[in-house]
């Protein structure tokens, strides 16, 4: 094969591999490894511990609790809506990652042959990505099931205001959100562990091809399957959310008169209850996710902007 050297307005030379049949700068075959590794040691470590949980029964013992509070208050037409739209979600975040992929693939080809390695560095990326996708889908089935009950509970608590029977299905509900973050906590960790290392992997793939613009249609297959996983992250906040927010609720309800004093313990109680979505004893919010988000945001356009002067200061 001859290494061709074309000239490029962007940084410097541009080199054409006899393996990649178009002038990108970035085939398909050289994409960035670390966010590739990233995203491959996060499915394997999931599946492993699927397979140990279920072993301990864990994970079948929160899922049939949670089809049994679902049967016996009515939830699970709500449920698998819910849940229906996650599936459909989450099938077109692997569809279009999977398609980028391949037409990235095919580009690169050039019209020839595609050869060995292209193949099965593409298999690997179909297997790792479907691998965490349906891990995260796992993971929200549980989710909207929590976001439901809590749903629920507000909707019953306005048409039938009763102090005393709003306690008990309270004391039943946070048992519920306490039982299942605990079962799911540890996949919740390994995901989100694995999507926070993938970002600064990508942004190292990134700065390794040259910080060039040409570098996003090669690195966006990983990067859809990275926000694909980092919904989780969102969906767990979104159920403290609701949490936090019924105590307001209960403040503009009446119950009667003379009910005010136990209208108040009833706040109390529900605010000091600290229901929600925990890992390890954290409970995670909103708040905690716009954080991560933004931290991460204003790294990564420091990058692009960084690459994007460098450009300029070449032309």
């Amino acid at each position: 094969g001859v290494l061709v050297e074309v000239t490029s307005n962007r940084k410097g030379l541009l080199s054409l591999n006899p393996t990649c049949g178009s002038p990108s700068p970035i085939c398909w075959q050289q994409r960035g490894l670390l966010s590739d590794i990233a995203l491959a040691v996060g499915a394997v470590t999931g599946l492993a511990l699927l397979s140990l949980r279920q072993g301990r029964r864990g994970l079948d013992d929160v899922v049939s609790l949670l089809q049994a509070y679902a049967q016996q208050h009515g939830l699970s037409q709500l449920w698998m809506s819910r849940v229906r739209r996650d599936v459909v979600c989450t099938a077109g975040i692997f569809l279009c990652a999977s398609g980028w992929a391949g037409t990235a693939m095919l580009y690169d080809a050039g019209g020839r042959p595609i050869d060995a390695a292209a193949t099965v560095h593409f298999v690997m990326f179909l297997v790792t990505s479907c691998t965490l996708c349906w891990l995260v889908m796992f993971i929200l089935y549980v989710f909207r099931m929590l976001s439901v009950t809590v749903d629920m509970f507000c909707c019953h608590l306005i048409e039938h205001p009763d102090i005393s029977e709003a306690t008990q299905d309270w004391n039943v509900l946070q048992a519920v959100l306490r039982k299942a973050s605990a079962s799911v906590e540890l996949f919740f960790v390994t995901l989100f562990a694995i999507a926070a290392f993938a970002i600064p992997a990508l942004m190292m793939d990134y700065v390794s091809m040259g910080s060039d613009v040409a570098a996003f249609p090669t690195l966006s297959p990983s990067i859809l399957v990275v926000c694909g996983v980092l919904r989780m992250f969102v969906s767990a906040a979104g159920i403290t959310d609701k949490c936090t927010r019924i105590p307001s609720l209960i403040n503009s309800l009446s119950f009667g008169a003379g009910t005010e004093r136990e209208r108040q313990h009833l706040v109390e109680y529900i605010v000091n209850s600290g229901a929600g979505f925990y890992v390890f004893d954290v409970r995670l919010t909103t708040s905690m996710a716009l954080k991560f988000m933004y931290m991460w945001t204003v790294v990564f356009f420091g990058l692009i902007a960084n690459g994007l002067s460098d450009d300029g200061s070449n032309l």
